[in-house]
């Protein structure tokens, strides 16, 4: 990616801290597009995850499935990485400083707007 930009939003959940994020069907396209790459079903590839300047490893995988059992099936594409990892640990580190700044908002009656 030569640039960032925000291709899409995703609500963050445990497999978000934990182990990585399906690409929407919707948003492939773009995604691919902005990578400057495609993917084959079954192949993947390395990438960097950019937060806060910081390139965090991970893969991007395009699933592999029996296209005979599910002939009208798109692809699915997953960014993965360990709970362990790097980005796992900061997003996890990002969610827990969001958590304190929305409790110290609402106990203090402070309006805050921000995003992970």
């Amino acid at each position: 990616m030569t640039n960032s930009m925000l291709l899409f939003y995703k609500n963050v959940d445990y497999s978000v801290l934990t182990a990585g994020l399906t690409i929407p069907i919707q948003h492939q396209e773009s995604v691919f597009s902005e990578l400057g790459f495609t993917l084959e079903r079954g192949q993947r590839k390395q990438i960097q995850i950019l937060i806060d300047g910081t390139p965090y490893p991970a893969q991007i995988i395009n699933i592999r499935f029996d296209k005979s059992k599910y002939p009208t099936h798109r692809d699915l594409l997953q960014i993965r990485y360990s709970a362990k990892s790097a980005v796992a640990q900061k997003l996890q580190e990002l969610l827990h400083i969001r958590r304190r700044k929305l409790h110290y908002s609402v106990s203090t009656g402070e309006m805050v707007n921000y995003q992970i």
